[in-house]
Order: structure tokens, then C-alpha cells, then sequence
């Protein structure tokens, strides 16, 4: 992709793909309580594992805080039920523990890099893996470090 369309942006580095279901703010400590309300509503979740699947790739319009350039980003329709139903299940869980500002929408994506100028939806070829856990990650704000895992629950297994 990169060499079709001329893309020398900076690469999001493979340690820190993921795909965001939530945001619960960000503070440079974690918070007890937010971490208990959490994973109290994480460990809630009874879905089965299911598939994913991104097919094309798209520009957000805003530009990213941290590099200025625009988020290159994969995407997906039909392939994305399963995390559009967690997303609604878990957002539903921490709203009852009381969570506020929570968004209710979700657009599942995987940031690959920013481009300094926008790059036109394309479609690509199409990449798939089946979903067996989710993830509480913790974002290090202006560190640079990866990803800590706060939490990690598994999905049902499909019989």
C-alpha cells in the first residue's frame, strides 16, 4: 500500500496495533477505582469469540495531537459486527458502574500510519483473524513507551 500510493509516513510500530473499544480517559497514573470499575465490567462480558475483517483504508479528518498528520487508518463494514456488539455490551456495563462521557459510537479501526496529506479510500486486500480476548491498556501520555496490559479477558470459545 504504502509503495502504490507514494506513503512515507511514520509507521505505527506492530507492539502498539490494536483496535481502541473504549477510551476511559487519560491520567498518568491509573486511577484505583476507575481500574476496579473496569475490570468488574470486563470480567461481565460472556460473548463468544468471533471474526474480523478490514477491507479498505481510509483517512480520519483529524489530524492526530501527538504527530499533526492525518491517521491512515484500516476499515471495515460487514466484518465488524463482533466488535460493534462488545463495544455496545461493555460500554453498557460501565455506564451502569457509573461511567459518564463514554461514547456510544465506534468506529472500529486499526491505525497503520500518519501521512502528512490525506490518502483516498481504497479498497485492499482483506485482512481477517478471529477475536479470543480483549485487552485493558494503559497509554504512557507523551512517554513513548508501549502499551501496558492492565487486563486481558478471554472470549467464549465458539462450539
Amino acid at each position: 500500500m504504502c509503495r502504490e500510493h507514494d506513503l512515507r509516513g511514520a509507521a505505527v510500530h506492530a507492539e502498539q496495533l490494536h483496535i481502541t473499544l473504549v477510551i476511559l480517559g487519560e491520567y498518568w497514573g491509573v486511577p484505583p477505582d476507575l481500574l476496579a470499575a473496569a475490570t468488574s465490567a470486563a470480567s461481565q462480558i460472556s460473548q463468544s469469540a468471533f471474526k474480523v475483517r478490514f477491507d479498505y483504508v481510509q483517512t480520519f479528518r483529524n489530524k492526530s495531537r501527538t504527530t499533526g498528520n492525518y491517521p491512515v487508518v484500516l476499515c471495515g463494514d460487514e466484518g465488524l459486527i463482533g466488535l460493534e456488539t462488545l463495544h455496545q455490551d461493555l460500554t453498557g456495563r460501565l455506564r451502569n458502574l457509573g461511567f459518564k462521557g463514554i461514547s456510544a459510537s465506534l468506529t472500529p479501526h486499526v491505525t497503520m500510519l500518519y501521512e502528512p496529506e490525506p490518502v483516498p479510500s481504497h479498497a485492499v486486500a482483506a485482512v481477517e483473524w478471529t477475536v479470543h480476548e480483549f485487552v485493558l491498556l494503559r497509554r504512557h501520555i507523551n512517554q513513548y513507551l508501549p502499551y501496558s496490559i492492565l487486563g486481558q479477558w478471554p472470549l467464549q470459545k465458539v462450539s
